[in-house]
């Protein structure tokens, strides 16, 4: 199996998929314009701290992290509304992946 492969039937863990929308949250101009207020933390593979700290904002941000996925592909048409759609039903996160975290 060539990584191309690999890399399209790659299951994502409840930790990707966290990391996976702190990314995406962090890199919008929403966040940047509206929700500045919002700030989770974004994990840096070396440091273990980080991803606890990552975490830990994110049990805190649940609902507005729950909010972002579910708006991803609003207000959106054409490819980017696929696009995001694709990130959406990757990223959801469901009320068991909270309780991995005891939430």
């Amino acid at each position: 199996m060539s990584n191309i492969a690999c890399k399209k039937t790659k299951k994502f863990s409840v930790i990707d998929k966290l990391h996976a929308i702190v990314v995406d949250f962090l890199a919008s101009e929403v966040h940047h314009k509206q929700m500045c207020h919002l700030i989770p933390i974004c994990s840096m593979p070396i440091c273990w701290n980080t991803t606890h700290a990552e975490i830990e904002q994110s049990i805190k941000l649940k609902l507005a992290i729950n909010l972002w996925v579910e708006c991803l592909d609003d207000g959106l048409t054409g490819k980017k509304k696929d696009m995001a759609a694709q990130k959406k039903k990757k990223w959801c996160l469901s009320l068991l992946d909270w309780e991995f975290w005891g939430q």
